[in-house]
Formats: C-alpha cells, structure tokens, sequence
C-alpha cells in the first residue's frame, strides 16, 4: 500500500513537470493574458488590470493579482474571484506604502485533467488525494497557474 501511494505521488510530481502545459510559455490552448497598466495610483493604492483576450481551453479561471516590492517575489495577494468568459479583471489594493516601488502580475489559476490508463488507478490510494475514475481512465486534476507579464509602479510620496 505504501508503495503504491509513493508510486502515485511520484507519477504525480512527474505528470506536473512534463504533462502540464507550462507557465511561461504558451502552448496549445493556453490563455492569452494581457497585463494592463496599473491606475488610479494615490500614496496608499492602486489598481490593477489585466484583460483575459482568449479563455483557451481552460475555464473557469480564479483569478488573482500578485504583487510585492521585490522583482521575482510577490508575497501579496489580490483577489479577484471565478470567471468563465473573457474581459477585463481587476483589483483594487489598498494599504500600499507611500514612496515605494512594486511589482504585479496577474495570476489566471484554472483545472488541468490529465487522463491516465486506469492501471495507476487504486481506490484505496485514491481516497483523498483528488483522484476521480471516469470509464477506464483515470482523471488527476492539477491547478495549472497562467501569469500575464509583470508591470511595476511606484506610489506616490504623501
């Protein structure tokens, strides 16, 4: 039993890295994210836009804003909430600080199925780890994240 669930978890990290249509590059029915310019920027907040130009074959999206004051970090969260249909999302942020530079990129989080033969499939290594059998294959949903472009902007000093 234990074999098997390392077995499952292993192909899982596998199916993450090489089945799963990556993050940075775009691949067939991937979305198509435009990051918009951050506006209406005062000393303490901001807003932030991006415009879903193409769903892809993904849907729905949990659309988020990441942001932070370090290039290649963004500790902070913007959510947005569930869509389905392509246009413009955005957030409002509040509790900025003045006079300080930061970092945003919008975060399109969507279900990726990966279909696998049912010999990886086991029900008693299936409970609770997000497993759903359909026919004779296996379904393993996996979040896949989509990341627009980072923009940057400085609030003002007050």
């Amino acid at each position: 039993m234990k074999k098997l669930i390392l077995v499952v978890a292993g192909f899982m990290l596998l199916a993450q890295l090489f089945v799963i249509p990556g993050v940075a590059t775009a691949g067939s029915g991937d979305p198509t994210i435009l990051t918009l310019p951050v506006s209406d920027i005062t000393c303490n907040s901001a807003v932030f836009k991006a415009d879903l130009v193409d769903v892809g074959n993904y849907t729905p999206y949990l659309v988020s804003f990441e942001y932070g004051t370090v290039p290649g970090t963004y500790p902070n969260s913007a959510p947005v909430g569930e869509i389905s249909d392509p246009g413009v999302q955005q957030a409002t942020v509040a509790g900025l600080a003045p006079g300080t530079l930061y970092y945003v990129r919008p975060k399109f989080m969507a279900p990726c199925p990966s279909r696998l033969p049912s010999i990886f499939y086991s029900s008693a290594a299936g409970v609770g780890i997000g497993f759903d059998r359909s026919g004779s294959m296996l379904n393993i949903i996996f979040d896949c994240p989509f990341y627009g472009s980072v923009v940057s902007f400085q609030t003002p000093d007050c």
